[in-house]
């Protein structure tokens, strides 16, 4: 891939006070507007690195579940609207 090719996506999430939770940068071909393509193979890779057990061991599994259970709630209104952008704990 021809360094000129690649493109580039940063994102970051922050909590209700504004807080910086995350930041981070997605690169690679896209053939999509605004790269959504690449930031769902991201979230598909990130998905995939995940160990429920991680979170049983430090006896989080309930956060996971909530983390789970937000996933399939921000699915289910990106399936429902064309155009989504929204939060769905606000």
């Amino acid at each position: 891939m021809k360094e000129e090719e690649v493109q580039r996506c940063v994102f970051h999430l922050e909590d209700e006070e504004e807080k910086l939770v995350v930041h981070g940068e997605i690169s690679g071909e896209s053939e999509v507007e605004y790269h959504d393509d690449l930031k769902l193979k991201a979230v598909i890779a990130l998905l995939n690195s995940v160990d429920q057990v991680n979170f049983t061991k430090a006896e989080k599994g309930a956060q996971f579940n909530e983390f789970m259970e937000e996933i399939q709630d921000v699915l289910s209104e990106m399936k429902s609207n064309e155009h989504f952008q929204g939060k769905i704990n606000e």
